[in-house]
């Protein structure tokens, strides 16, 4: 099975436990059907399909817990944690109300919609009545979260046409700080609630095996063996289940890490994968994420380690949890000191062109990665022992799990790691951090008596708080004097390419010869290289030509466009939507009104600035011209283009020559005949030249 089928099996999966009576409850599927509804709003899933499926899926689920229902399957009581009393009352008091309709209202009600199908089949609810509202709000469920999702998405693919590489960093950081923010919402309102259903799952397992009549008559004859296997899950031993999953779990990561280590050394594909990644990351770097970054690899860094280590020493101690000192020092030193040794053996450089600043040592596995996962993961698991709300150990845990990631995605960010290295440093760490869990819980377990109290709880307390505003103080303190050793080789800086010969010098530079998407996906060829003194003087014989500086893209100039595009009236400035050449954005939008004078139809260019100089030190500009037809309202505000994109720049160039500021020109084959598609779906079409020029 193909993983484009199993994705639409999944969706029949999601649909069916979330309205299940057993799981439903719990289980988070209108999150992940609207989930759904953004990937078809990117073309990765056909949406009618998945409409299909969600409602077939729906159905399904309702339809078994009516009938689980109807056989008298009451699961709810006083006493229970998960399936509490009051709920089953909540949908009785529903199914009161509004009878048979109920079960349409009641699938759209969190509470209650796993939970109506079971209570209609409890009042004995006609099959042939419960078929049709079954069937009916399972339609109107699907359609109308996949529609959400899919709103969602188009929305997405908005920003994306409208945004600048960093603004589309910036969003992609706000919605994952924000499926963040849920998943530890889920986590603190569901948490205990899947905690027990596990515990209830794996014990009725492990009853069921015990009782099966072949494992006892094989108990009878190997009784050594199987007391040997029982003793690995006593939970009352720390030799029992604990130390199981702790090894378990210690030799797949393991396992993981070293396929990573060979996988380094060996794999052209590995190296292939991570300097792309470098590549796309350096697109999407900004001054301001520079920064946000530099702050989150401050919390690597050995240093700010060190005095996070002393102040959580004295934390222990304070607290009298002296018996997590020994363990916390084996995680962090054991973890450091692999990290070096690793780094030598592997022997890998670090990134040489992305880099914005120096490291000295190599670059696998990454160390800031390795102690992140060691040093945070393991204060993360002494709030999770020590903290006794379950909500506190939440907050406490999603906050360093926010840091770890933090961490690695910095040290990409800034380019002195690669992917592999980051991974393999998580890796190495939690090796480490299993170490050092064992060690603590072996401690719980053989010596659970406390230590002698020095102060009160009040006391201690107080000192913590004085402790932590320290540490944070001193971070601040130490961040704001910390000045990295700037790469020299910053690609920031591009040297000019001084030529004469402006078409070799893309050839030898291996410059490209297609603007692209967001992306990275080519699309139209440039269709000018115009050479000019400067940006005024090529903008002036653009105004002069009879074209317009377009508004700069920003909240205010779109829904003013919008406006505009809607009463089907002129706005001679409108924004032009981003599009990138050599991983910039255009540095110039201009555009040119038709007869009709609306901001539906117009001539529109956009160039860029290269790096090319000729030798008496003018700038070189490339740039494409296209017409824009109409609206294009599938995907908001944008614009359908002309697929002859060749007219448009004839159209263009002899505007330019009409002004006489052309000293000479010629007309050049640039790249093969193209029969493509634009950002948003347009064909165009193109014989692959284009206009040279030389302005006075």
């Amino acid at each position: 099975m193909s993983m484009f089928e199993l994705s639409y099996w999944i969706i029949f999966m999601i649909a069916f436990l979330e309205t299940l009576t057993l799981v439903g409850l719990v289980f988070p599927g209108t999150f992940l059907v609207i989930g759904t509804g953004a990937l078809a709003a990117l073309g990765w899933l056909d949406i009618q399909l998945a409409i299909g499926l969600a409602a077939a899926g729906a159905w399904l689920g309702g339809m078994l817990s009516f009938y689980l229902g109807k056989r008298g399957f009451n699961f709810f009581s006083k006493d229970s944690r998960l399936f509490k009393l009051h709920y089953l009352h909540n949908g009785e008091a529903l199914f009161r109300r509004y009878g048979n309709k109920s079960v349409l209202f009641g699938r759209f009600m969190h509470s209650v919609r796993s939970l109506m199908p079971c209570i209609a089949g409890m009042f004995n609810m006609p099959d042939i009545i419960f078929f049709f509202y079954n069937l009916i709000s399972s339609l109107a469920w699907a359609v109308l979260y996949i529609l959400l999702g899919y709103a969602l998405g188009k929305a997405w693919l908005i920003i994306e046409t409208w945004s600048t590489r960093a603004t589309l960093l910036t969003s992609v950081v706000f919605i994952s700080l924000i499926g963040l923010y849920w998943l530890r919402y889920f986590i603190i309102k569901q948490g205990k609630r899947l905690l027990f259903i596990s515990q209830s799952l794996s014990l009725s397992v492990w009853q069921a095996i015990r009782q099966n009549p072949d494992i006892q008559r094989w108990y009878q004859r190997h009784p050594r063996l199987i007391r040997l296997i029982l003793n690995r899950f006593k939970l009352n031993k720390f030799s029992g289940l604990f130390l199981t999953l702790l090894i378990m779990l210690f030799i797949y990561i393991l396992v993981l890490f070293f396929g990573v280590v060979k996988q380094v050394i060996t794999s052209d594909f590995v190296t292939a994968t991570d300097a792309g990644l470098e590549n796309l990351l350096y697109v999407f770097r900004n001054h301001t994420a520079i920064q946000v970054m530099l702050w989150f690899t401050l919390l690597g860094k050995t240093d700010i380690v060190i005095g996070i280590i002393l102040l959580f020493l004295l934390i222990l101690i304070l607290r009298n949890n002296k018996k997590y000192i020994l363990p916390l020092l084996v995680t962090v030193g054991g973890s450091g000191l692999f990290s070096y040794i690793t780094k030598l053996i592997v022997h890998r450089p670090r990134p040489n062109f992305t880099a914005f600043y120096l490291e000295p040592t190599f670059s696998f596995p990454s160390g800031h990665a390795t102690i992140a996962l060691a040093l945070y993961g393991f204060i993360a698991y002494y709030l999770w022992r020590t903290q006794k709300h379950w909500q506190h150990k939440m907050n406490y845990i999603f906050c360093l799990i926010v840091i770890i990631i933090g961490i690695g995605i910095s040290r990409l960010y800034l380019g002195v790691h690669y992917l592999s290295d980051v991974i393999g440093g998580y890796l190495l760490g939690a090796t480490w951090l299993i170490i050092g869990i064992s060690i603590a819980e072996w401690q719980n377990f053989t010596y659970p008596k406390k230590w002698l109290v020095l102060l009160t709880k009040r006391q201690t307390i107080s000192a913590e708080k004085i402790i932590v505003f320290i540490g944070i103080i001193s971070y601040i303190i130490y961040g704001l004097q910390y000045e990295p050793l700037v790469a020299s080789y910053e690609p920031r800086y591009i040297p000019a390419l001084v030529s004469s010969d402006i078409i070799a010098t893309f050839n030898q530079n291996q410059l490209p010869r297609y603007t692209e998407t967001l992306r990275g996906n080519a699309q139209e060829p440039p269709s000018f290289i115009i050479i000019a003194p400067n940006d005024t003087e090529l903008l002036n014989t653009m105004q002069q030509a009879g074209w317009i500086i377009s508004d700069p893209v920003n909240w205010r100039s779109l829904a003013f466009s919008l406006k505009q595009a809607a009463l089907n009236q002129s706005y001679p400035t409108a924004p032009v939507t981003p599009v990138f050449w050599n991983n910039a954005v255009n540095n110039f939008g201009l555009q040119k009104p038709t007869a009709a004078n609306t901001v539906r139809e117009r001539h529109h260019a956009r160039f860029w600035k290269t790096n090319i100089q000729t030798p008496t030190g003018q700038a070189v500009y490339i740039g494409t011209a296209s017409f824009d037809t109409g609206l294009k309202f599938k995907w908001g505000v944008t614009h359908t283009i002309n697929p002859a994109i060749d007219i448009e720049r004839e159209t263009l160039f002899t505007d330019i020559k009409n002004t006489g500021r052309i000293s000479q020109y010629q007309k050049v084959p640039f790249v093969q005949p193209t029969l493509g598609k634009n950002f948003v779906g347009d064909q165009f079409f193109t014989d692959g030249e284009l206009y040279l020029i030389q302005l006075k």
